[in-house]
Formats: C-alpha cells, sequence, structure tokens
C-alpha cells in the first residue's frame, strides 16, 4: 500500500509539473500579440525570482520591447498579462471604462485581513462603500487643510531643528531611515491621533508591517504560482498584525477616555468573533494610509534629497526660495505661504516623475475589446479575469512624452503649465491614489523647514546591501528544473539509430566528470573506443546531444572541405566573460576571419628570427639558473618553473613586459596569469554548468574568469598603450601589432577590451598548454635515457659546430628535437576539439548498411585528437614514446594534428613550438634531468578538464659538468 501510494503521488507530481511546463504558455503566440519569450513556471520572471534585475528595469524592457505597440504581453510566472503602452488606451481602460477595470488584483498576504479589506484590497461595492466613507477625510478644505498643516508643521520644525544640532560624527545620515522617522510621527497624530516617539515600538511595529520582507514575496510568488487557492489553507495573522491592532485599540481607547489593558496573547482568542466586526475595518483602513504615507512618502523625500544634492543648483534655487518668503512673511510659515513656493512644488512633482511607482494593475471583470497592437493586425479581446498593467514609471522615462526624461528637471513643471497629459504619480481613474493631497502637503512641509535650517551635502559613507537567493523560491526552481530534464528528450540517437553512450537525465554521458571519476582524457577514450568500426559515436554532454567523429576522412571532409559549415568553435560561445567569448578561440564567423587576418603577421618566419632572440635570452638565463640549484632544493616540479618560463617570455613576446618570475615568485603578474589560466575544479563546473544551462549562466551572470585578477591585466595593457602613445615608443609584441592598425579604414578597430581579449588567447595557449608539453617531454626523457642522451649529444654537437652561436637557423637543424616535441605533441595532445554546425549537413551512414545522418544547425562536434593518436590503427604502439616515428624526413603522419585541423587551426603553433624548443634546448645543454623521489607514473587527474597529473612532475635538475665549455649566458635585453 505504501509503494502504491508513492507510486500515484509520483504520477501525479509528474502530470501537474508537466501540465505547467507544457500547458498554456502560447497564449500570446496564438493571438499573434507581440511579447516577452517565457520558460516554464517562471514566464519571464526570472529576472525578478533570481534577482538580476530591480523590477523598474523589469517594467522597462517590457515597455521597450516594441516602441510601435499598443500594448505587449508577458507572463507573470504563470499568468498572462498585458501591460498597456498607448496613454489614450490607458485612459480608455482606466477612466472611460472604469466599470470593466475597476478592481485591483493584489497577491501580497491575501490571507490577512487587514490586507485583504483595505481600501487597497477592496472589490466592486465595498470599495466604493469605503472610499465614500474616507472620501470626506481627504476632500481637505481649507480649514482641514490648515489644522494637518499645524501638526505636520510643528513636527517637521522639530524635526528639522534636531538634524540641524547633529554632531560631525553623526552628521552623515540615512534620509530614508530620517523620514521614516518623521512620517511616522505625523501619521500617528494625523490618522490615529497619537503622539509617538518613533524611537520605541510603534515605529518598530510600523516599519515592519511595512517593510515587503523576503517571507512576504515568498508568499507572495507562491500564490502567483497556485492562483491563491492553495494558500488559504495557511489562513493565519501576523505576530505584527496583531501587535499593530493592539496599538489601533490602545489609541481608540485612549481617545474615549478608557485607557485598554491588555496583552496580544489575551487578544487572540476572541479574533474569530470580531473578524468581520467594523473595527477590524477600521483597522484595515488606517493601515492603507499608514502603508502609503510611511513607505512611498518617505521613499520620495529621501529620493528629492539625494536628487538636489547630485544637483547643487537645484538647493540653491530653494533655499533661496525658502528664504524669500520667510523674509516676507517675517518668519511667520503659514499654510498660505507654503503654498506660494512654486519651484518646490515643481521640484516635488519632478521627483514624484523620476521615482513614480512601477505599474498600476488592474483586472478585468467582463470581456473587453481593445483595438490592434500594431496596424493591419486584428483587435483583442480580454477576457475575464486577465490583469493588465499600467507601466506608470516607464511612460514616465519615455522620451516621446518628456523631454530628456532622464534628466530630473523641476523646469519642466513651471510657468503655471499644467500637469502633462501623461503624467500620473497617483494613479489615474476614479481609483487614483485617495490620500495623494495629504502626502503632498506632508512631503512639501518637510522640505521646507529642513532647507530652511539645513544644507544637504554628499556623505562619504555608503551601504552596500546584497542578499541572498530565496532559498525557497530557489527549491521551487531546481525541483521543476530537474523534473523537466528527468522527462525530457534523451532518446535522440536511439531515434535516428545511431550508436552511443547510455546517458542519464540531466548529466547524460558527463557523471563520470561531473563526479569526478575519470579524467576528461579517458571519458573521450571510453567514447570513441565504444564501437571500433563506427565513422561517429553519439553521447549527450549533459542535456546537449554530440557527435564525436572518429572516421579521419570524415574529419578532414567536416573541418577543411566543408570549413564554412562548421567555422564556429562553440567553446567559449556561452560564457559571460567579454575576454573569453570576443577572444579568437570565441569569436564566431566574420569577426573571427577579420582578427585572425589582423593577427597573421605575428607568427611571420621574419617575426619568429625576433621572438627567437628574447626567447633565447631567457631561456639561458633560465636554464644557468637551474643549473646551479643547491643540492637540497634540486627536486623540483617542473610543470612549476616552465609555468613561470612561459610566462616571463609571453610578458615580453606579447605584452612587451620584462618579469621576472623565477627570482620574483610572487609577482602580481605571475600570480593573475595563473588564476585566470588554472582550470580548478570550481571553474570546470562552472564551465560545464553554463554549457548545459546557458540562459540560466546569463540571468546567475555567471562568470569563469576572476574579475579583479581581468582588471589587472586590464589596466596594464591600458598603462602600457597609454606610454607608447605618450612617448612614441614602439616595441616588436603583439600589442603594438593591433595598434598599427589603429585608423586604418581597411582593419577591423579593436578597442582596449579587445586586445585584452586577443593578447588572453595566446597567454592562456602559451601559459597552460606549452608548459604542459615542457613537462610531459622532461617526464619522458628521463622515463627514457637513452632519448635524453642522444638530445645532449645533438645539441652539443651542434654547439661544436656553432662554437656556441646559438641562432634560430642552428636550433632549427635539431631534428631529433623535433622529433622529440611531435612525439610528445602526439602523446599529449589536447583531448578534443570542437566545432558546431552552420547548416544542415549530410554524414555518410555510421555503420555499413545504415542510413546517412544529417546533423542539424546547432549541433556540436567533437574531434578526438587525443584519442586518435592513441589508436594503434594509426600508431603503431601507440602508448609507446618514440621519437623515431617522425624522422628520417617523413612527412606528418595524416592523422597527425595536435594543434586542430583546418582553417580554424591553432594561429600561434609556431610561436609555441619555438618556444618549448628554444627553453629544452638550453636546459639540455646546461642540465641532466633524473628522477627523483617524488617522481611517479602520470596519472591524469579527474578534478581538472585539461590534461594535468595527479601528482605534478617532479624530477631532479642536476649541472651538466660535461657542457660544452664556452656555453655563456647573455643578459636578457629589453626591447
Amino acid at each position: 500500500m505504501k509503494y502504491l501510494l508513492i507510486s500515484v503521488l509520483s504520477i501525479v507530481i509528474s502530470i501537474l509539473v508537466i501540465y505547467y511546463l507544457f500547458g498554456k504558455f502560447n497564449f500570446f503566440k496564438r493571438h499573434n500579440i507581440i511579447h516577452i519569450p517565457s520558460i516554464p513556471i517562471l514566464g519571464a520572471m526570472a529576472p525578478i525570482i533570481f534577482r538580476r534585475m530591480s523590477f523598474v528595469d523589469f517594467t522597462r524592457k517590457i515597455y521597450n520591447l516594441n516602441r510601435d505597440a499598443k500594448y505587449i504581453g508577458f507572463y507573470a510566472t504563470t499568468k498572462p498579462v498585458l501591460m498597456l503602452r498607448d496613454p489614450e488606451v490607458i485612459k480608455d481602460v482606466v477612466v472611460k471604462n472604469f466599470d470593466t477595470f475597476i478592481n485591483n488584483p493584489v497577491f501580497l498576504d491575501a490571507n490577512d485581513y487587514v490586507l485583504s479589506q483595505n481600501l487597497f484590497g477592496l472589490q466592486n461595492k465595498k470599495w466604493r462603500h469605503v472610499k465614500n466613507l474616507l472620501s470626506p477625510f481627504f476632500k481637505m478644505t481649507s480649514s482641514k487643510m490648515k489644522i494637518m498643516f499645524t501638526f505636520m508643521s510643528k513636527h517637521a520644525a522639530d524635526f528639522a531643528e534636531l538634524m540641524s544640532t547633529l554632531p560631525a560624527d553623526k552628521s552623515d545620515v540615512n534620509m530614508k531611515d530620517v523620514f521614516d522617522r518623521y512620517t511616522n510621527d505625523v501619521i500617528a497624530l494625523c490618522i490615529y491621533g497619537m503622539k509617538i516617539d518613533s524611537i520605541r515600538k510603534f515605529y518598530i511595529c510600523g516599519k515592519d508591517i511595512t517593510y515587503e520582507s523576503a517571507n512576504m514575496r515568498c508568499t507572495a510568488l507562491f500564490e502567483m504560482f497556485t492562483m491563491s487557492a492553495s494558500s488559504r489553507t495557511f489562513n493565519r495573522w501576523s505576530p505584527n498584525t496583531i501587535l499593530w491592532i493592539f496599538f489601533t485599540i490602545s489609541g481608540m481607547a485612549t481617545s474615549l477616555g478608557r485607557p485598554l489593558r491588555c496583552s496580544s496573547s489575551q487578544l487572540v482568542r476572541p479574533l474569530g468573533a470580531f473578524l468581520y466586526s467594523d473595527f477590524f475595518y477600521i483597522v484595515a483602513q488606517t493601515y492603507t494610509f499608514y502603508f502609503a504615507g510611511f513607505e512611498t512618502s518617505s521613499s520620495v523625500m529621501s529620493f528629492i534629497t539625494y536628487k538636489i544634492v547630485a544637483n547643487p543648483s537645484i538647493q540653491v534655487k530653494l533655499r533661496q526660495e525658502i528664504d524669500e518668503l520667510l523674509n516676507e512673511s517675517d518668519g511667520n510659515v503659514t499654510y498660505e505661504a507654503v503654498n506660494k513656493l512654486k519651484y518646490l512644488d515643481a521640484v516635488i512633482k519632478e521627483a514624484l516623475r523620476f521615482f513614480s511607482p512601477s505599474i498600476m494593475k488592474r483586472i478585468c471583470e467582463v470581456t473587453y475589446k481593445l483595438p490592434p497592437a500594431l496596424p493591419g493586425e486584428k483587435p483583442f479581446i480580454i477576457d475575464k479575469s486577465m490583469i493588465i498593467w499600467i507601466p506608470i514609471y516607464a511612460i514616465h522615462h519615455d522620451e516621446e512624452y518628456y523631454d530628456n526624461p532622464m534628466k530630473f528637471r523641476p523646469e519642466r513643471f513651471l510657468n503655471n503649465n499644467h500637469d502633462p497629459p501623461f503624467y500620473f504619480p497617483f494613479g489615474l481613474g476614479p481609483r487614483i491614489y485617495i490620500g495623494k493631497r495629504f502626502s503632498l502637503l506632508m512631503i512639501k512641509v518637510v522640505l521646507f523647514h529642513l532647507l530652511a535650517r539645513c544644507e544637504l551635502k554628499h556623505s562619504i559613507a555608503y551601504i552596500h546591501t546584497m542578499k541572498y537567493l530565496l532559498i525557497s523560491v530557489l527549491s521551487i526552481v531546481i525541483s521543476i528544473l530537474v523534473i523537466y530534464y528527468l522527462f525530457g528528450k534523451f532518446n535522440f540517437f536511439k531515434r535516428h539509430n545511431i550508436i552511443h553512450i547510455p546517458s542519464i537525465p540531466i548529466l547524460g554521458a558527463m557523471a563520470p566528470i561531473i563526479f569526478r571519476r575519470m579524467s576528461f582524457v579517458d571519458f573521450t577514450r571510453k567514447i570513441y573506443n565504444l564501437n571500433r568500426d563506427a565513422k561517429y559515436i553519439g553521447f549527450y554532454a549533459t542535456t546537449k546531444p554530440v557527435l564525436m567523429l572518429r572516421d579521419p576522412e570524415v574529419i578532414k571532409d567536416v573541418v577543411v572541405k566543408n570549413f564554412d559549415t562548421f567555422i564556429n568553435n562553440p567553446v567559449f560561445r556561452d560564457v559571460n566573460d567579454y575576454v573569453l567569448s570576443q577572444n579568437l578561440f570565441g569569436l564566431q564567423n566574420t569577426k573571427w576571419r577579420h582578427v585572425k587576418n589582423l593577427l597573421s603577421p605575428f607568427f611571420t618566419s621574419s617575426k619568429m628570427k625576433i621572438m627567437f632572440t628574447f626567447m633565447s635570452k631567457h631561456a639561458a638565463d633560465f636554464a644557468e639558473l637551474m643549473s646551479t640549484l643547491p643540492a637540497d632544493k634540486s627536486d623540483v616540479n617542473m610543470k612549476d618553473v616552465f609555468d613561470r618560463y612561459t610566462n616571463d617570455v609571453i610578458a615580453l613576446c606579447i605584452y612587451g613586459m620584462k618579469i621576472d618570475s623565477i627570482r620574483d615568485p610572487t609577482n602580481k603578474f605571475y600570480i593573475c596569469g595563473k588564476d585566470i589560466t588554472y582550470m580548478s575544479a570550481i571553474r570546470s563546473i562552472k564551465y560545464i554548468f553554463i554549457r548545459t544551462f546557458p540562459k540560466l549562466g546569463q540571468i546567475l551572470n555567471i562568470k569563469l574568469l576572476n574579475n579583479h585578477k581581468m582588471k589587472y591585466f586590464e589596466s596594464r595593457i591600458k598603462d602600457e598603450i597609454a606610454i607608447r602613445d605618450a612617448e612614441h615608443v614602439t616595441h616588436p609584441d603583439m600589442i603594438q601589432l593591433m595598434l598599427n592598425n589603429r585608423d586604418k579604414e581597411d582593419q577591423i578597430q579593436l578597442d582596449v577590451n579587445d586586445i585584452v581579449a586577443q593578447t588572453y588567447t595566446f597567454y592562456f595557449a602559451g601559459f597552460e598548454t606549452s608548459s604542459s608539453v615542457m613537462s610531459f617531454i622532461t617526464y619522458k626523457i628521463v622515463a627514457n635515457p637513452s632519448i635524453q642522451v642522444k638530445l645532449r649529444q645533438e645539441i652539443d654537437e651542434l654547439l661544436n659546430e656553432s662554437d656556441g652561436n646559438v641562432t634560430y637557423e642552428a636550433v632549427n637543424k635539431l631534428k631529433y628535437l623535433d622529433a622529440v616535441i611531435k612525439e610528445a605533441l602526439r602523446l599529449f595532445s589536447p583531448s578534443v576539439m570542437e566545432r558546431e554546425c552552420g547548416k544542415a549537413y549530410k554524414l555518410p551512414p555510421a555503420l555499413p548498411g545504415e542510413k546517412s545522418f544529417t546533423i542539424n544547425k546547432g549541433m556540436i562536434i567533437w574531434i578526438p585528437l587525443y584519442a586518435i593518436h592513441h589508436d594503434e590503427k594509426h600508431y603503431y604502439n601507440p602508448e609507446e614514446f618514440r621519437p623515431e616515428r617522425f624522422l628520417n624526413n617523413n612527412h606528418d603522419p595524416p592523422f597527425y594534428f595536435p594543434f586542430g585541423l583546418g582553417p580554424r587551426m591553432c594561429i600561434g603553433r609556431r610561436f609555441s613550438l619555438l618556444i618549448i624548443k628554444v627553453v629544452l634546448f638550453h636546459l639540455l645543454a646546461r642540465c641532466e634531468l633524473k628522477q627523483c623521489a617524488k617522481t611517479s607514473s602520470i596519472k591524469f587527474s579527474e578534478k581538472n578538464l585539461l590534461m594535468m597529473p595527479k601528482d605534478g612532475f617532479w624530477l631532479n635538475i642536476q649541472h651538466r659538468n660535461d657542457k660544452f665549455e664556452r656555453l655563456e649566458l647573455d643578459s636578457v635585453t629589453d626591447f
């Protein structure tokens, strides 16, 4: 019975999830209404739910989707909503047809009586009744306004006096906090008739119930997901609502002359009996105006003070206007006098425009016909219960209605102009905010007294707040995504009858990599060896179907003959780091061609000769240092020292900077370079996540590179460029090559960010790849002493023939060294090369007798370089390190491509080969390499996507007593 219940429950949950995931998210598409793309469950609200965008920016994004449309559709989680853009349509809906759109859909804490039964939440006749009841308080006669003014002015004067006497060490003030306290006191007096000291409990309670906490936002989102019905089962009163009622009762009892003594616990018991009594209506309605006055008014006051500090001339004009009024009235501050402050009026109106509410919502009560959204389209019928949004903030910031709308300019409300027709900071229609005159007076009075006594300036203090993602919302999203992929389409290869690796939902075939049970090299070989007769094999790289091409002829057809179909490399396409997506690896299509053509001249033979000079001096210095290591420090991790060597060479040749990372091991250039090129476990996981969920990666703004470290490189390059421009100096490095193309009409123009991106390409390739190959070679020649002997003999013969004169041409005669490097590049080549299909392409059958297969646009292919180089079908005894296979003037084998294949093969291969060859030449000319206690067999790490040994490359370096006697060290010279 237990298992039956679990099975039934699982089926029910699955059906509900699938209903929401594949349900009616095509409403706007069916009705041909322009709309924001949605994702299941979250709709268009993902940036809000994941806190990647403010609500204001979200509404403006929708509003600006199509500037000609009268309305735009989107999904607020699972609900279709229309945002009205056209002011005339808005007025027709909200004013002329008010009865059709009378109600305001309230979701926040709808189970709380105080919220659902106040003026904001009331519906239909009940709203009309309560509005008529409350209107007399706000349809203020001059006498009533003067009474309110008297209370407000006294409070504002006390408040301003206190602010003006703050000691210097406390004069940096959070204006929102102090305005909260001021509005709290004024509202307590004018609405409740209570004199309150805001330091005490009333303020704390009031602030709590007006603050939209994470819990309230979660409740709102839950009600949006569940259509509110299920949430009512959790009907309860919040503790602070109980306290609020307690204070209200105290106020009523005090006004009746009968102080009430009871505790909140005593009040809880009779709540059920009082639930629908008149008293609770009073509580609900007073809460309405407390909330509106406390939060909204204090926010506007804060925005105004911020803007007048940011615009000192405005503050000067305001103070002049106030001082003139005080002089004319001899300091007698009256209601009539304050109403003469036209510039202050204009400032407040501009602030209300600039910082108006994001939206106003209405719900349709009967079907209503809207005009076509765009010319030539059909009208649209809004059904009952559909929600509309009126984007107040976006309209107030639309340059179609306001000149230069992002500028704070009070003058637009001067010269006795009526308010513009597109100005509605308090809403529009009969349901406009009832207390607007009260709020405006409260704002005006406090600003008058504050500016009469105080000068506002910038503070050096700031507060930076950052909240974590809501756990409850994240749990819902993760659960839904997991279920979605569990029932997703993981049968692509089965449908097309392609041999493939079995997959599991979400992880695909990548589980051994994600859980670090297998190195990436071994993973690619496992796929490659699944069927040795197949031309290609399918697998899922997490959720994406990928084809691994096995047959060299098919590979050449795809990557060389049909290069234009497979031009792009998807490796960095989805990342959020500009440096990765815009470097030569990540660039796409035409831009890649332009940048490649720009950089190619750096790798000509003449350039290599120049580079050789600098490399040779660095390598000689490096080798000399290694040869003089004391005995207790002669056990060396070769990867570490080669990292430092390549760092220094690349810094000089690419950036034109002289760095000594061997003698200065903690220099910032090396430390930052090591960080941005190291594919750590966390960075690997991030990379897999971004490739699996690219849109979610963008929403969460997940970056692979350390922003602080990249800023350092960016600043170094900017400084270098500035020095060269100022001093009119040039260097034969890559930066200079890109600078020389500035202002050339026939060349692509690169800004500083582009230069950083391109230089990073070669820094990464040289730093990580070249140093790894050097380490592998030194390990292999220690494991095979006869190879080290042959290399030293070849090097010594060259030094004898050239009398120690090491030239570019001489080093290129070292055929055995060439063969050793080539064999190392075969044995330790990159795992895979990726390409993305740009248009449909037909592959031959994977196996004899099967059908051909058409690769669709967007599908990714892998070329398994490492596995091909270790296939005994192509190389005899492939696991043996045997340089001789590359001797006897043989051309490179047809199945040899350590730097890739086709037009997109590594552009810097000659540069990398030269770095490796030169350092090995100098190192073996001076040193003998031996095993040490830490030397271990190579086992690739499961924790890194790159080929890295688990235990490093530890070797012992000793001085060669038989080195060429006239081998001298030349100091490294600058460019």
